[in-house]
C-alpha cells in the first residue's frame, strides 16, 4: 500500500515513542488468481484475480522462505537486505527512480534474490548430522549417542550414562583419563562461496560455535575434583579446541555435590576441515585429588553463530614482536627436552633440542601485564604464526599452540595445531597463517586477570621435523557483547 513519511507512535515494547518511518521497504506481485474471492477476471483465463497488500505479502513471505531454505543460518535483517539490493526498481505513475514510497526498493526478483544468497552466503546442501544452528542433550532416556572412550596408556575411569547425566569415575589419581565423544558433526552444511571469506556475515569456516556444558560430582571437597575438559576437535585433530578446569585457585570453578557449574566454551572451524566432535574430558594425574571420583555431564547445548554477533568490538591488547619481545620471555617444562628460542621477525621456537624426545617449550606473556576479565565479554585472541618449513611441507611443522590462563591457573582455554598430514591449516612456504581463539569467562573470574602462552610441541616420530622453527609474529586480543 502507499507509503511514505509515517510516525509510529509505539515502539516494539510497546512503550509511546513517536518515530518515523519511510514504506514501504519492497513490493511484490499481487493480481494472483483465485477461486475463494470473487472479482475481475484482469488477466482474461477464466479465473478472477486479487489485488492489494493482502495478496502481495503473502508472495513475498513465499519467497523468503525460499530464500530461508537456500540457507537457513541467514538472519531476517540478512534477508531483507539481499531482497532490496536485488529488487528491480520500478518507475511509472508516482514511482520514481531509486527507492520511492511506491515501491521501496523495487519489486522482489526471487532469482535474482537466491543468486545473490548462493553467491555471498552459500546455498546449504543438507545430508549427514548438519552442525545444527542449536542441539540440546539432556540424556534423560540414553546417552544421546555420545560415546565413552580411553586411551590404552591410560588407566580407564569407569563410565555409565544414567538418567539425566554421563558420569565418568576415576579409578585412581596418579595416570587415569578418559573422555565421552558425542556424534560426529559437519561443520560446513552448505556450499560456501570461493574463496572461503567473510562476507558479510559469512557462516561455514566464520561460524562461531559454542558448547555449554553443565557439570557436576559426587566430591564435597572441591579441591579433591579431578580435572575436567570440554574440548571440540576435528576427526582427523588437526586443530582442536579446549577448556580446562582445574580445582585450584581462590575462587574455585569446579563442581561439588549438589553445587551443579556450567562453562561455556567457544570454536571456531579450519576452512581446510568439515567435521568436528565434541568431548568431555576426565583427567586424574593429581595425588592430591581424590583417587575415585565420579564427574558427570549432566547438559551440553551446541549453539551456532554467525560473525554478526560480534558486536560493541573493543581492543583489548596487541603485541607486534617484529623488532622486540614485548616482555615476553621463554620458558621449559622439564623432564622434556627443551626447543632452542630466539627472536626472528617474532617469538620463535625450535629446532628441537633433543630429537629422541619429547620436546616442549614455551613464550610467555609478561606477568601482571595480561587483560583484566570484564562480565558479559566475548574475547577473541588472533594470532599470526610463521614456520621455516618449505612450499609443501606443512606436515613438517611441529604441534603448537596458543594458550590463555586465569593468574591461578584454575582456567585455561587453548587453540592445538597438529600438521598431521600435507593439506593441514599451518603456516609453510614463507606464508604466516592466522588463527582464532574465543573465550567468555565465568562470574567466578570477573576482574581476574588472564595471560598467554606460545607452546612448541615436538614428539619423536609423528613425521614432524625437528629442525623446524615456528614464530608468534602478532596476537592481538579484542572484546565483544557475549551472545546471549
Amino acid at each position: 500500500s502507499l507509503g511514505g513519511s509515517r510516525t509510529v507512535h509505539f515502539n516494539a515494547f510497546g512503550g509511546f515513542d513517536p518515530f518515523t518511518s519511510f514504506e514501504p521497504d519492497l513490493s511484490a506481485v499481487d493480481g494472483n488468481n483465485t477461486t475463494f474471492f470473487g472479482g475481475s477476471d484482469f488477466d482474461l483465463d477464466g479465473n478472477p484475480n486479487f489485488f492489494g497488500t493482502s495478496a502481495a505479502a503473502p508472495n513475498a513471505a513465499a519467497i523468503t522462505a525460499l530464500i530461508k531454505e537456500l540457507n537457513p543460518f541467514l538472519t531476517p535483517d540478512q534477508i531483507a537486505r539481499v531482497l532490496e539490493i536485488t529488487a528491480t526498481d520500478v518507475t511509472g505513475e508516482r514511482a520514481a527512480p531509486g527507492f520511492d514510497d511506491v515501491s521501496g526498493a523495487g519489486l522482489i526478483d526471487a532469482l535474482a534474490a537466491a543468486d545473490y544468497v548462493a553467491e555471498h552466503y552459500g546455498v546449504f546442501t543438507g545430508g549427514g548430522s548438519a552442525a545444527p544452528s542449536s542441539k540440546l542433550y539432556s540424556f534423560d532416556i540414553s546417552s544421546e549417542g555420545w560415546a565413552f572412550a580411553s586411551p590404552s596408556e591410560f588407566s580407564t575411569p569407569s563410565s555409565d550414562a544414567s538418567a539425566g547425566r554421563l558420569n565418568a569415575t576415576t579409578t585412581d589419581n596418579t595416570n587415569t583419563f578418559g573422555y565421552w565423544q558425542s556424534p560426529e558433526f559437519i561443520a560446513f552444511p552448505y556450499d560456501q562461496p570461493a574463496p572461503l571469506t567473510a562476507v558479510d556475515g559469512t557462516t561455514g569456516s566464520d561460524s562461531i560455535y559454542r558448547t555449554t556444558f553443565t557439570a557436576s560430582t559426587d566430591q564435597t571437597n572441591a579441591a579433591g575434583v579431578p580435572v575436567l575438559r570440554v574440548r571440540s576437535s576435528t576427526s582427523s585433530f588437526e586443530q582442536s579446541d579446549v577448556l580446562t578446569v582445574t580445582s585450584t585457585g581462590p575462587s574455585n570453578l569446579t563442581p561439588t555435590l549438589g553445587n551443579r557449574k556450567t562453562y561455556r566454551q567457544y570454536f571456531t572451524m579450519p576452512d581446510t576441515q568439515r567435521r568436528f566432535r565434541l568431548f568431555y574430558d576426565l583427567m586424574n594425574f593429581d595425588p592430591a585429588d581424590a583417587a575415585v571420583a565420579r564427574v558427570s555431564a549432566d547438559e551440553v547445548i551446541l549453539q551456532a553463530f554467525d560473525d554478526s554477533v560480534l558486536l560493541n568490538s573493543r581492543l583489548e591488547k596487541l603485541w607486534l614482536f617484529n623488532q622486540t619481545t614485548s616482555g615476553w620471555s621463554p620458558r621449559s617444562a622439564a623432564p622434556m627436552a627443551s626447543p632452542s628460542s630466539g627472536t626472528n621477525g617474532g617469538l620463535t621456537l625450535g629446532p628441537a633440542g633433543n630429537s629422541g624426545q619429547v620436546n616442549f617449550g614455551f613464550w610467555g606473556s609478561p606477568e601482571g601485564q595480561g587483560i583484566v576479565l570484564d562480565q558479559g565479554r566475548l574475547y577473541r585472541a588472533t594470532f599470526r604464526v610463521l614456520s621455516s618449513a618449505g612450499a609443501g611441507s606443512a606436515a613438517s611443522v611441529p604441534t603448537f599452540r596458543l594458550r590463555m590462563n586465569d593468574d591461578s591457573n584454575q582456567l585455561s582455554t587453548y587453540v592445538n595445531v597438529e600438521s598431521i598430514d600435507g593439506v593441514s591449516r599451518v603456516p609453510s612456504g614463507g606464508e604466516s597463517v592466522d588463527y582464532l581463539m574465543y573465550f567468555e569467562v565465568p562470574a567466578e573470574l570477573v576482574g581476574r586477570r588472564v595471560n598467554f602462552s606460545f607452546d612448541y610441541l615436538f614428539v619423536p616420530g609423528s613425521g614432524n621435523d625437528p629442525s623446524q622453527t615456528i614464530t608468534l609474529q602478532s596476537l592481538r586480543v579484542d572484546s565483544y557483547s557475549a551472545p546471549l
